[in-house]
């Protein structure tokens, strides 16, 4: 009974943390956690050191923690071994050559989400509204009013104000009608109508009558 609800206070106090915790919240103990590291004294700096290894679960159980809100962190901590992984006689240098790339590697990569962060804020934080004085644009444009033509019509006029499209539609117009009156009249039933519609020529007197 007392084992249950030890358990059972655990997992309230975790959950409740959790509800707690944000990217804020996980960049904050990031910073702690790269500034750690930074300052491992060069006994702690290799794979098996005490300290390395409570460092290394902690911050792995934090990118745990942030992945589970569905933020994806970009680091290679999980893949990265700390130590040559060869056959063969391998000196301590090369070893600690080794830990030093994939510790500094794995920081420059904690500095850079922190950088992104003071720079643009929570990646899933919606943009704030434009302010100071910032004017949205209008989802519709004002109504152009209507033009009005003036007493007397110039040439000037018409040039300024008319676009140019309407020219060329009407000379596409004329041309188009152009066209289709020459093919009407080159049939049959156009030159029927032609001469249908154009008047007989009146007979011609002849000379010395009335």
């Amino acid at each position: 009974m007392e084992r249950s609800r030890t358990i059972h206070c655990v997992r309230r106090t975790w959950s409740r943390a959790f509800e707690s915790f944000d990217y804020t919240a996980f960049i904050e103990e990031l910073h702690e956690l790269v500034a750690r590291a930074r300052n491992f004294r060069a006994d702690e700096r290799n794979r098996d050191s005490e300290s390395f290894r409570r460092w290394r679960h902690e911050t792995e159980e934090l990118i745990h923690r942030i992945n589970r809100l569905r933020y994806d962190i970009a680091c290679g901590l999980e893949g990265r071994s700390f130590q040559v992984m060869a056959y063969g006689s391998i000196t301590a240098r090369e070893q600690q050559a080794k830990f030093d790339l994939d510790l500094n590697d794995t920081l420059g990569e904690f500095e850079l989400v922190m950088s992104r962060f003071e720079k643009y804020g929570d990646p899933k934080a919606k943009p704030a509204a434009a302010t100071n004085g910032a004017q949205a644009v209008p989802a519709v444009a004002a109504k152009s009013e209507p033009l009005t033509a003036p007493e007397k019509v110039t040439i000037s006029w018409l040039l300024a104000n008319v676009p140019v499209t309407w020219y060329l539609a009407l000379v596409v117009s004329y041309v188009a009608a152009f066209g289709a009156g020459m093919t009407v009249a080159s049939t049959k039933l156009g030159k029927t109508i032609v001469e249908w519609v154009t008047p007989a020529p009146s007979a011609s007197k002849p000379a010395g009558t009335q």
